[in-house]
């Protein structure tokens, strides 16, 4: 979005120049398809029939409340950035994130979620930029009430470090260029360019015939020193996708020491996933990894060289893999023990009201070819609802993927759909209903045709047609004579072959 704006391309030679505009502009798109699958007109008319929530409902709802509020962050120009906040409410409440008071623009660098189980809501900005500065609001809303929270974010923009400090005093030179035994020569003001070199060229044939080991080192000139680890790397334990990164404050040393990231001992292979700085100013060293994966669980260690010497500093990073379905469940199970424990037995009147399971349309037998689906249904009402049990062969049915039961509440019909058939799935089907009343079964029998490869197995050429291909010139048909042993006689004489190789 930062590259909108109107770009000139300008043309120019001695001649003249000429030049042309454009606007260019960037539509964001967000990191999330947020266009519905259903219109939102049509949720206005669901809303608009459900009824406002019961004094009995708003007992029950709990306004939305910042346990951990927002904390403020300074970082580096390009890093990424995880502003987080803690906030709890019943039913789950929505949220809304300004940027100085705004609407938050959406943006392919922003993501945002909320974590259930944690109760944490997340923004998390890669490479983050200076117009990423500002106060950042979160806004939590339910029907009970709502709660925010705000911090601040500040980037330091990227700055490079040029050193403009002179090799040599400018005063220095004006001992350069003295007569010999006169002393500094005078400096005088003269109106025009002054073309004097500071320096006579002569000077510098002199400098051409010293060798390397005898001209002086410049008086400035830093002793060398090894690198040197100011603050080392320290474990770190996040959620898989989450951005990571790993800091360490290193003293380069003199001259600049190299550095090499290592992980499991191995060095890291660089990817688009993996970006490493180091600044000159503050001393700091990143790795910074997108989008964290289980593989890249491990030690990392970083080990910074120069001519002096060497040093490094080592960390553990753990990744808590998250399972691409949420299976936390909202109630404990152990709550559920409980309410059986204290379900009290069906009494007397209960009884009269139940009805036994009772089949109304049975299962009927099937034949099918192999690999066809096929679907058994059975008709079987009661009260309470029975609970079914499947069986082949007066055993309970093995589960498979392949397989699958369910009951229809509004049609009463109990199903199995199979998948796929093969011929181990011929056999006697047999559904049992139970309920405190009573029971009642049906049973049926799957047949399945398995599926014969067809190959035609006749002959091209009948058999008796090879007896005409070798016999005497004008003495008619060889006679067929059955002879034990193997046949050795080839079925064309070798002579025919030799008249072919002298046909041109």
């Amino acid at each position: 979005p930062d590259d909108q704006g109107t770009y000139t391309v300008r043309a120019t030679n001695p001649v003249g120049s000429d030049e042309t505009t454009c606007k260019l502009t960037i539509r964001p798109v967000a990191s999330i398809d947020t266009r519905p699958f259903v219109q939102p007109e049509h949720f206005a008319q669901l809303e608009l029939k459900a009824p406002p929530p019961t004094k009995e409902d708003m007992k029950q709802m709990e306004a939305p409340k910042v346990v951990v509020p927002l904390k403020g962050v300074q970082v580096n120009e390009g890093s990424p950035v995880l502003l987080q906040a803690t906030i709890v409410g019943k039913p789950t409440p929505n949220f809304v994130w300004l940027k100085d008071g705004a609407p938050l623009a959406a943006s392919n660098r922003l993501r945002t979620r909320y974590d259930i189980g944690t109760k944490q809501v997340l923004l998390q900005i890669d490479d983050v930029r200076p117009q990423d500065i500002g106060e950042y609001v979160v806004i939590a809303t339910n029907p009970a009430g709502q709660d925010s929270t705000i911090c601040s974010l500040n980037v330091l923009p990227d700055k490079t470090v040029v050193d403009e400090r002179p090799f040599v005093p400018q005063d220095k030179f004006r001992n350069l260029e003295a007569p010999e035994g006169k002393g500094p020569r005078r400096i005088e003001i003269i109106p025009g360019v002054d073309v004097q070199p500071f320096v006579s060229p002569e000077k510098f044939h002199k400098l051409d015939h010293v060798p390397p080991s005898e001209r002086p080192e410049r008086e400035l000139a830093e002793p060398k020193r090894a690198p040197r680890v100011i603050s080392p790397l320290t474990n770190c334990e996040l959620e898989e996708l989450m951005p990571v990164l790993l800091t360490t404050t290193i003293d380069a040393g003199v001259p600049m020491a190299s550095f090499t990231w290592y992980k499991n001992n191995q060095p890291l292979l660089e990817g688009n996933r993996f970006t490493t700085k180091y600044d000159i100013l503050t001393k700091v060293l990143t790795l910074q990894v997108l989008a964290a994966r289980p593989d890249d669980q491990g030690t990392y260690t970083v080990r910074a060289t120069n001519p002096s010497g060497t040093d490094e500093t080592t960390a553990k990073l753990t990744i808590r893999p998250v399972a691409s379905i949420d299976t936390r469940p909202f109630v404990q199970p152990e709550h559920f023990a409980q309410l059986e424990v204290k379900a009290p037995p069906p009494t007397k009147e209960d009884m009269e009201k139940m009805e036994p399971p009772k089949v109304i349309v049975p299962l009927k037998p099937i034949q099918v070819n192999e690999g066809s689906p096929i679907l058994l249904q059975a008709t079987i009402t009661g009260k309470p609802r029975p609970k079914f049990v499947w069986l082949k062969d007066n055993v309970p049915l093995a589960a498979s993927n392949r397989l699958r039961t369910r009951y229809d509440i509004g049609t009463k019909q109990v199903l199995l759909q199979i998948d796929d058939v093969r011929p181990q799935d011929t056999g006697d089907y047999h559904v049992i209903a139970t309920n405190p009343a009573g029971e009642d079964s049906t049973i049926c029998s799957v047949n399945v045709i398995p599926d014969k490869t067809v190959v035609d197995e006749r002959p091209f050429v009948p058999q008796d047609k090879f007896r005409n291909l070798e016999h005497p010139e004008g003495k008619g048909r060889r006679p067929l004579e059955i002879i034990p042993g193997v046949d050795i006689q080839p079925f064309v004489s070798p002579e025919k072959f030799l008249k072919l190789d002298h046909v041109p």
